[in-house]
Formats: C-alpha cells, sequence, structure tokens
C-alpha cells in the first residue's frame, strides 16, 4: 500500500505539474517561447498571434530570424549565438514584422539549456513604451529648442536671450545653436544676454566664455549683455576671464554696440 500511494501521489504531482504548466504558458500576457538552436520556434504561447498576426503555425514554419527587421538581424544573432555558448540575455531588444508588414519592438530574457539545445525566453510587445519615449525625446528637445531660441535683428547681428537656469546639457545646446546660427547667416555679431539667467556660476562662466572663442574662431564676436551687479562680482569672484568679450550692462546697449560694430566691419561677408 505504502509504494502505491507513494506512485498515487507522484502521478497527481506530475499531472498537476503539466497541467500547472500548459494553463500558465497559454494565459501568460507576456510571449513566451521556446526557440531551437537550429533557428525555430520549438513552441509558442497564444499571445502571440494577436500581437504580430501571424498563426503560431506561420511562425514556427519560418526560421525567427525571418521576422526580424533588417537593421536588427546582425544582433539578434549576436544574441542567439551568446545563448548557445549557454550566457543568458536579458534586455535585448529587437523589432519583429507583423502580418500586415508593420514591426513591433520587442523585449527579450533569455536563458537556455546548451545540452538540450533549446532557448527559453519571455518577451514582451513595447511598442507603445518606445513611441511614449521618443514623443517625450521629441518634445524635450522642442522645449530646449524654444529655451535657446536665436533672433536675427539685422543682416549681420544675432540675438540669443537666455532664461533661466544653465546645467550641461543647455550649455551644450546653447553653443550647438549659436555656432550653427552664426555659420549659417554669416553673423558678425552674436549678443548672449543672460538678463533672464538666474545663476550665475562657474558653469555658466565657462559655457559663455567658450561660447565666445567659438564663434571668434568663425570671424565673429559676441557680446555679453545683461550684466547684473551681483553677476559682475560673481564673474569677478570666479575669476572669469572675459577679455575678448564685449559686455553691455542692457540688451538695448549690446544692440546699439553690436550695430555699430557690424557697421566698422563693413558688414562684409565672411
Amino acid at each position: 500500500m505504502p509504494a502505491k500511494d507513494e506512485s498515487d501521489r507522484a502521478s497527481t504531482a506530475s499531472t498537476f505539474h503539466n497541467d500547472d504548466y500548459a494553463r500558465f504558458f497559454s494565459l501568460s500576457l507576456d510571449m513566451l517561447c521556446i526557440a531551437g538552436f537550429d533557428g525555430y520556434f520549438k513552441h509558442l504561447n497564444p499571445i502571440w498571434q494577436p500581437t504580430l498576426g501571424f498563426t503560431i503555425e506561420e511562425l514556427m514554419s519560418q526560421p525567427f530570424v525571418s521576422f526580424v527587421h533588417p537593421d536588427d538581424v546582425a544582433s539578434t544573432l549576436e544574441a542567439a549565438g551568446n545563448l548557445s555558448s549557454g550566457r543568458d540575455v536579458v534586455t535585448f531588444i529587437n523589432r519583429y514584422r507583423c502580418k500586415d508588414g508593420t514591426y513591433r519592438w520587442i523585449e527579450w530574457r533569455s536563458a537556455s539549456i546548451p545540452e538540450r539545445q533549446q532557448i527559453y525566453a519571455t518577451a514582451r510587445d513595447i511598442t507603445q513604451q518606445r513611441a511614449a519615449e521618443e514623443t517625450i525625446r521629441r518634445q524635450a528637445a522642442a522645449l530646449m529648442e524654444l529655451s535657446t531660441p536665436l533672433i536675427p535683428i539685422s543682416d549681420h547681428v544675432l540675438v540669443m536671450p537666455l532664461v533661466g537656469t544653465m546645467d550641461t546639457l543647455r550649455a551644450k545646446q546653447v553653443l550647438d545653436t549659436l555656432l550653427e546660427g552664426v555659420g549659417r547667416s554669416r553673423a558678425e555679431v552674436a549678443i548672449l544676454d543672460i538678463t533672464g539667467v538666474s545663476v550665475v556660476d562657474t558653469q555658466v562662466a565657462s559655457a559663455l566664455i567658450m561660447a565666445a572663442r567659438a564663434v571668434r574662431l568663425l570671424g565673429g564676436e559676441v557680446v555679453l549683455t545683461g550684466i547684473r551687479p551681483d553677476v559682475a562680482a560673481t564673474l569677478v569672484g570666479l575669476g572669469a576671464d572675459l577679455s575678448g568679450i564685449a559686455t553691455c550692462g542692457t540688451l538695448q546697449a549690446g544692440i546699439g554696440y553690436a550695430i555699430r560694430a557690424a557697421g566698422n566691419r563693413g558688414g562684409t561677408q565672411r
């Protein structure tokens, strides 16, 4: 009797295990798969079909790399090679073709058992997440562009009014926008107005000096305006080398200086 009881319990446990596995595999909201080292899917759970539009049979009838975006094939084969060597692949992302010809971004977490020549993976459709991230990136870029406007006030004079705080990213944006604008317009003088910059520290001073030097390399001149008494004291305290940079207390005074300076240059095209 004890032997029979143990056999019954083992049979029940096996049945439960198989049923539980099948239920988990079929109900998972993530895409689950078992693939062979031969490059074909061996088992796929049902969520694959509504995600990509292909039937399970269609997905298993071709090498899985045939569904991968051409630009992602090399990295996918590299990841498969790592798995074949027994190395886990975590947070791998590629694009899979849908039946309608579009592509979905898929994030993978995979492990393998080399002796069985099989790969076990979970995959998640992150297309909406990627689209949201791209929207945020574009909005951030647009806001950054608005935060560093470059305004032409004559054929040879540009003004960049700066407002708010200046960090490393914004300093780079200021420099890039300024150089691109001066180079494109062939401006003689560029005015950097810091009236609205809340804090002038070493980072801001360094960014201004770098911008002035870069514009000089293009044959132009930088005028710094909006220097308040507290800003002047800060710049002196920091030992900022503003030699070669014309300074004016107000934007109006800076514009007058810039127009005269451009006139003295003869408004010639560099």
